[in-house]
């Protein structure tokens, strides 16, 4: 039994693409440290997610990853990858909380294929507006298929932890930069580059305003690299690389990005002209002038839905924020300021020296998770 004035402890656990993130936070009062940070390298089998197959596997490399804590949590946070996830900002005249959630039910319906019986879903009230004379929520509306979650949470039970609360990466993200920028009340984005895709969320008074998936993620570069690059050596050169406004900075004579228009000729003659080292650059630079315009697109229509074209900032995170370049890159492109998440920075008072290395931006989710306190659940 806990001691009745012991610390809290909660244990994030983020499933991705590609990995098992664990880290554990111990909270007394209104103080917290970070004391463990954990990865273990997932590989589902092919086929359908939801196949017992997968979770088979998923339950060996939570294990795996468990043992790796010095005390075994019981509480934990879960966020998981769907492909079925809905997220949608809504209007719904306004009325009592209780009223607003018993009518969410036939909102959702507009948008799922089957019953919103087979959802578990929630949303945020994001004000109320006047239209035409009327008073209407604004709402952002998520849901997750049921079966995904009760399946998760089984296979988290059968390891001995209790998941106390399914979170979606937007609101993980929310908690932590609330931490590390002191709630920060300006109109700002963080994208997070994940493996499959990409999510922009938009932050207002800090609290999450919008949220946009991009299917845009490190395997889809990972899969332009693989058309030039051995497979075996894509991930070292890509933590090797740079990502630079000119594709060909390093050798001389060689054109700016600018002016040499990335195409499929470029790429292909790279090599010869330059050297791998610039076709890398031509193949990042192709990469991330897609995402980007995705990017713009996702905030025009921010800025036309909620009239708010008051963004301050950009916070990158997820794997892709680890290379080298990045912020200045994404500073060019976007002239805004743009920054990569730093928890060895911004949290290192709060952090166990042990597990300082370990929070790099690519754990930036899952220290959200572990950071949500009892009190939220």
């Amino acid at each position: 039994m806990r001691k009745m004035f012991g610390p809290t402890i909660t244990l994030g656990v983020e499933i991705a693409s590609t990995a098992v993130r664990m880290v554990e936070v111990s909270r007394r009062n209104q103080r917290f440290a970070i004391v463990a940070a954990l990865k273990q390298p997932f590989s589902p089998p092919a086929g359908e997610i939801n196949s017992d197959a997968y979770y088979q596997a998923l339950e060996a490399a939570i294990e795996k990853c468990l043992a790796g804590l010095r005390k075994k949590a019981k509480r934990a946070v879960l966020a998981f990858p769907s492909r079925h996830l809905i997220s949608r900002q809504i209007r719904m005249p306004h009325m009592p909380d209780d009223e607003m959630r018993a009518s969410l039910r036939w909102e959702l319906e507009k948008y799922v294929p089957l019953s919103a019986d087979d959802y578990v879903y929630d949303y945020l009230h994001q004000g109320v507006i006047d239209v035409e004379g009327d008073r209407m929520a604004q709402l952002l509306l998520v849901a997750l298929p049921k079966e995904e979650v009760l399946r998760h949470h089984a296979c988290l039970k059968r390891v001995g932890l209790t998941v106390t609360a399914v979170e979606i990466s937007s609101f993980a993200l929310s908690r932590l930069l609330n931490v590390m920028r002191e709630k920060d009340l300006r109109t700002y984005g963080c994208l997070d580059m994940g493996y499959d895709r990409s999510t922009l969320t938009v932050f207002r008074e800090g609290k999450v305003q919008f949220i946009r998936f991009i299917q845009m993620g490190a395997a889809r570069l990972e899969e332009s690299l693989a058309q030039t690059f051995p497979v075996e050596t894509i991930r070292l050169r890509l933590a090797e690389a740079a990502v630079t406004t000119e594709a060909t900075a390093t050798y001389e004579g060689a054109p700016a990005a600018e002016e040499a228009a990335v195409t499929e000729t470029a790429v292909a003659e790279a090599p010869e002209a330059y050297g791998a080292a610039a076709q890398m650059q031509f193949l990042l630079q192709s990469f991330f002038a897609d995402l980007i315009v995705e990017v713009r697109r996702s905030l025009d229509f921010y800025n036309l839905q909620y009239r708010d074209d008051n963004f301050s900032h950009l916070v990158l995170c997820g794997g892709l924020s680890r290379l080298r370049g990045i912020d200045a890159y994404f500073t060019q492109e976007f002239k805004l300021p743009v920054s990569v998440v730093d928890m060895q920075t911004s949290l290192v008072a709060q952090i166990k020296p042990a597990c300082l290395e370990q929070l790099t931006p690519d754990m930036a989710v899952v220290t959200g998770l572990a950071l949500r306190s009892a009190e939220e659940d």
